[in-house]
């Protein structure tokens, strides 16, 4: 069975990247840019990582485990390998020529160390760190569907209704619940005592857990992939609220109350992500042939996007006097670029696919 609503979110989430990415080329604070990268941060990532986690548990269902995790396997680390062999160190490049001035302090070691010393987003990984979590789950796909299959949700989580849906926000609230205790152990043991050069990636293997664990469970639990379908607008609204409150601006010294903060975030990520499941299951009841195209395009699209935003920055920057004007034209046109490579340079073609797409 397909969803399409799931792999147009997927895709949306994916194409998304090019607004988010796009924001890094204003040269000066601004508001509003600063904005798209905290709303961004609200629940993009963490909805995909559920969606990640549900189209995961539908291919361990359809062809069992290991064949699950060969799949991933070859469809995540061939494409960030060659990200961060080929393309990443020329994106680092291109952003380095646009954030400053002359090349002679520039360090050609971009694979595994940051350039401090120099202005822009120049980091090994960049856009592709998502990557890394997914490749360690498929090492684990067998005990994380025996965790979504204990029997406390299948005692309660089972035969969900609308009439019992208590279930899905005790469910929602412990995994918030494990989101904070994870970011505490994070930050308090790992950073404190292990800190080694790589240990952000711990870092978000353990952030994005919950949430990928979330899409197993909705996959497997037909009664709460319904409720989740089912919009929450006033639990949104008041959160949303909530987080604007707390905000960046008021960062909280107190475990309990920095605790608190930590939970609202998760429980909002939920919460946007129960809405856009819910708003792009009513508009895209069913699969269209742009929707098939772009859940294509998409990975095509996202391996691409950061280069090309620079590339054509670059290009066109001398054109523009107007820097907002001057970014949303380097998102359009970064958008179509990519669109046109995928259609012409690898959908249907044979090698570039296995690069990009990781489909062999």
């Amino acid at each position: 069975m397909r969803y399409a609503h799931i792999d147009f979110l997927r895709a949306a989430l994916m194409i998304g990247g090019i607004i988010v990415h796009s924001a890094t080329l204003a040269l000066q604070p601004s508001p509003f840019y600063s904005a798209i990268f905290y709303i961004s941060s609200l629940f993009r990532m963490e909805t995909f990582f559920i969606i990640s986690g549900f189209l995961t548990a539908l291919t361990c269902s359809k062809y069992g485990y290991s064949i699950a995790i060969k799949n991933r396997l070859i469809r995540i680390g061939i494409p960030l390998f060659f990200g961060l062999i080929i393309l990443n160190p020329i994106t680092n490049q291109l952003v380095y020529l646009y954030h400053n001035e002359g090349i002679e302090k520039y360090t050609l070691n971009l694979y595994f160390k940051n350039n401090h010393a120099a202005n822009g987003p120049m980091v090994w990984h960049l856009h592709l760190w998502f990557l890394f979590p997914l490749i360690f789950y498929a090492f684990f796909l067998r005990p994380i569907d025996k965790l979504a299959s204990n029997n406390f949700l299948k005692q309660y989580i089972k035969d969900l209704d609308d009439k019992n849906n208590i279930y899905i926000v005790i469910l929602i609230l412990s995994l918030a619940t494990l989101s904070v205790l994870l970011r505490i152990f994070y930050t308090q043991i790992i950073v404190n005592f292990f800190n080694f050069e790589f240990s952000f990636l711990l870092r978000e293997i353990l952030y994005q857990f919950p949430y990928y664990l979330f899409g197993f469970i909705l996959f497997k639990y037909k009664g709460a992939y319904k409720i989740f379908h089912t919009p929450s607008w006033c639990l949104f609204a008041c959160l949303t609220t909530i987080v604007i409150v707390f905000n960046e601006n008021n960062p909280f010294n107190n475990v309990f109350l920095k605790s608190a903060e930590l939970m609202v975030y998760a429980i909002t990520s939920y919460s946007i992500a129960n809405i856009l499941f819910y708003l792009s299951e009513r508009s895209l009841p069913k699969h269209s042939n742009i929707i098939s195209f772009y859940a294509s395009a998409s990975y095509t699209i996202y391996m691409m996007h950061y280069l090309v935003i620079y590339a054509i920055a670059l290009s066109f920057k001398s054109f523009f006097e107007n820097e907002n004007i001057f970014i949303a034209f380097c998102a359009v046109i970064t958008f179509i670029i990519t669109t046109l490579i995928h259609k012409h340079m690898v959908s249907d073609k044979r090698i570039l696919p296995i690069f990009l797409n990781g489909k062999i």
